[in-house]
């Protein structure tokens, strides 16, 4: 059996490996495929692509939006994209810009607050600054034990040091990337404060706008019920079934190449997107 990871990140976006180095430790992982999908940034698909050829693994180039679905954040992945596209490009500006305005204002409450963290403790960084971002360096300093310690009492939603800021709309994120050709996904639905019902009525609408798939197999946030929702949902309305670990390196306590309860992701998968790509 073949094995993939479809939700990777890098230190273009809130990870801590190079592009390289994730494909070398997809390889050490016995996976024959891995995504990059960084948060709003294609940086690091060029460097991906050339480790794919250097230690024979397949790359997959993706990406992952942030987007408001409801009430709630919600992210949307996308694969097979043109990444030329224009209206990706002015898409990704704006976003750039945004979280450059987000970035700012949260450093500043957090000095607010006695934390001594400026836009210099990022000089190192390659693309897109997050809220995990902030934690890795909250973490280094030794201001908090553990990552999550940071969203948990200053950068989660309702705590002090969190600045909230515009996101595309899911719809509006599933149709810019069915424009630039590629195959929109909803990521981690189970980490979403949502319940059945209204995933389920969220899901509808997205595949009325031409959502394609469905983050299925994922290590958190995880039971079965919520699987075989989530694996209804995707027969009802045509969906490809995805999966990813979401790794982030050394900011995210997960294992490359797996989903559940030690549950790996088969090739399958990946052959099922790329016939409709």
């Amino acid at each position: 059996m073949k094995y993939i990871d479809l939700h990777t990140h890098s230190v273009y976006s809130d990870g801590t490996d190079t592009p390289g180095e994730l494909v070398r430790k997809a390889k050490e992982a016995g996976l024959c495929a891995v995504a990059l999908t960084d948060h709003d940034s294609f940086a690091g698909l060029g460097e991906f692509r050339v480790s794919g050829g250097k230690y024979g693994v397949e790359t997959v180039d993706g990406i992952e939006i942030s987007t408001q679905m409801g009430e709630v954040e919600a992210h949307v992945l996308g694969y097979c994209l043109d990444f030329q596209n224009p209206l990706m490009d002015a898409f990704l500006a704006s976003q750039e810009e945004s979280r450059r305005e987000k970035n700012a204002k949260t450093l500043l409450r957090l000095r607010e607050l006695g934390f001594d963290i400026t836009e210099s403790d990022f000089s190192d960084s390659k693309g897109t600054i997050t809220r995990g971002s902030i934690a890795g360096v909250m973490h280094k300093k030794g201001y908090i034990g553990v990552r999550q310690e940071a969203f948990d009492k200053y950068l989660g939603e309702g705590r002090p040091a969190f600045i909230d800021r515009v996101r595309i709309e899911a719809g509006d994120a599933v149709m810019l990337i069915l424009g630039c050709g590629g195959i929109p996904v909803l990521a981690h639905p189970y980490l979403y404060a949502i319940d059945d019902d209204t995933l389920a009525a969220e899901v509808k609408r997205l595949a009325t706008l031409g959502l394609r798939g469905i983050e299925a197999l994922y290590p958190e946030g995880h039971t079965a019920g919520r699987e075989a929702l989530c694996r209804f949902l995707a027969e009802r309305y045509g969906l490809l079934i995805t999966g990813g670990s979401d790794y982030h390196g050394d900011n995210k306590t997960v294992a490359l190449g797996y989903a559940f309860d030690g549950g790996r992701i088969p090739y399958e998968i990946l052959r099922r997107i790329k016939q409709t790509c």
